[in-house]
């Protein structure tokens, strides 16, 4: 085999860096394109030459998870490289592999290749989705198996199967209870939350920054409510049909001076949104493209569609953009660092990891969103095992999990949203092989809770 092309291989990386390819990607994708495969490529052909590897070794070089690989590859397939995944390859054992190229700089620059970059909320809403459908969850006194479905907008809403526990309808208080008195030994729970998630979205979006603090905390102390009060009140100037300005003269006065002016901005960004969003020649059926790039747009026959609907679209979706991100990434770290991420609910994640990791936890959900000038701010809640270990009452044995049921009702899921929504569910394994994979797992799991409780 030739020398590789080191030069060259930085010139290429260059390149891809400087241009938009990283704002469409997840970092699982960027992982094995900047790491994975020219390790690979080293060690079998050379740089933009064809390279067979298989998932583990393209798992190794990119210090990522086995279950994300594919969805990364397809994100990937067509836009800085070509990949055939499953070819049938002689490698150790037999099997199958997956075969890439890399596209060289001349071929980035082609037109033809450059306009199949495709907006990705939709592939990383379904590879987390899936990577979580594949997960278990100890949950106080029992192990649970949400299914996840992704919304219009890409959040993830979890549902439950034998009347256990919906994780994602407890309380933020609960949750920490009930997972932290499980803790393994010497490990630490933290909840990561955006602050004041989609305000911040929309003041970015309008390039205004009217708020030097808690817009939430100004708008209770002019109004002398709670802070929930006032997010429902900020929630309704931001999304309801009404005008923003006709919203806020209804307020008392001693509002007007600091908030009118803001509404006249939203009202003027909302009609921008909405001029936006029609499509040409198709009629009024309006969409919206979220920070991110990615499109929502109305379901067939959906009705009500006004210019606060559209607005927080944007705004949740991304959020949501945000947090596909943010979560794909941890797990991605999850076998290097010894983390383990929980699950996620709307704009912050539960996340388990040794302690003196929540700088590096912090520092992923701020530099995320910074990439596209987006600086939030992070709320952090802990605990260790040591706090909460007697919260709960362990029995000795927990109950068997009914995976057949759950993989009927998941199926029933995804066939609907075949139907009912623009972006389906990804496929589903055979039935027998997902029982005896998700069995495998739920039983290590009890095994791994009676060891840390004893």
């Amino acid at each position: 085999m030739a020398e590789y092309k080191y030069k060259e291989a930085d010139m290429l990386h260059s390149y891809v860096r400087r241009n938009k390819y990283r704002d469409n990607l997840s970092n699982t994708a960027l992982h094995i394109y900047f790491e994975a495969m020219p390790e690979l490529e080293k060690l079998k052909t050379g740089l933009c030459q064809q390279t067979t590897a298989t998932y583990a070794e393209i798992a190794e070089y990119a210090a990522i998870s086995i279950p994300t690989i594919g969805l990364a590859l397809d994100a990937l397939n067509g836009v800085l490289c070509a990949v055939k995944k499953g070819e049938p390859v002689k490698v150790k054992g037999g099997g199958v592999a997956t075969v890439f190229r890399r596209f060289t700089i001349a071929e980035l620059k082609n037109e033809k290749v450059a306009k199949k970059i495709k907006p990705q909320q939709s592939k990383l809403g379904e590879e987390l989705q899936k990577v979580l459908n594949r997960r278990s969850i100890a949950y106080g006194n029992t192990v649970l198996a949400p299914y996840w479905n992704l919304s219009k907008t890409g959040r993830l809403y979890s549902g439950s199967m034998d009347g256990k526990v919906n994780v994602q309808l407890e309380s933020p208080e609960k949750r920490m209870v009930t997972m932290g008195a499980i803790l393994p030994k010497g490990m630490t729970l933290y909840n990561f939350d955006y602050r004041q998630a989609e305000p911040s979205v929309i003041w970015k979006a309008m390039e205004r920054h009217d708020f030097s603090g808690d817009i939430y905390d100004r708008l209770a102390g002019r109004l002398g409510i709670s802070r929930d009060e006032a997010k429902e009140k900020l929630s309704f100037l931001h999304y309801n049909s009404q005008s923003p300005v006709k919203t806020v003269q209804r307020w008392p006065e001693a509002t007007h001076a600091e908030f009118m002016p803001y509404a006249r901005a939203l009202e003027e960004f909302r009609e921008k949104l909405w001029q936006q969003g029609m499509w040409e020649k198709k009629g009024t059926r309006r969409f919206v493209k979220t920070l991110y790039g990615s499109i929502i747009k109305p379901g067939r026959g959906e009705k009500d569609i006004h210019r606060g609907k559209i607005l927080c679209w944007y705004a949740r979706g991304t959020v949501a953009d945000i947090m596909h991100r943010v979560c794909l990434e941890i797990i991605s770290q999850e076998e290097a660092k010894g983390w383990k991420f929980m699950f996620q609910v709307h704009d912050s994640a539960y996340v388990i990891s040794y302690p003196g990791h929540e700088e590096t936890l912090v520092s992923i959900f701020k530099e995320i969103p910074a990439k596209q000038g987006l600086y939030m701010n992070i709320d952090v809640k802990s605990v260790g095992e040591t706090h909460l270990r007697n919260a709960v009452q362990l029995p000795k044995s927990v109950p068997a999990f009914n995976f057949s049921a759950w993989y009927d009702a998941q199926k029933k899921s995804k066939d609907k949203s075949a139907l009912d929504t623009p972006t389906p569910l990804p496929e589903l394994p055979s039935k027998e092989e997902y029982i005896e994979e998700m069995d495998n797992m739920y039983n290590e799991t009890l095994k791994e809770m009676a060891q840390d409780t004893e």
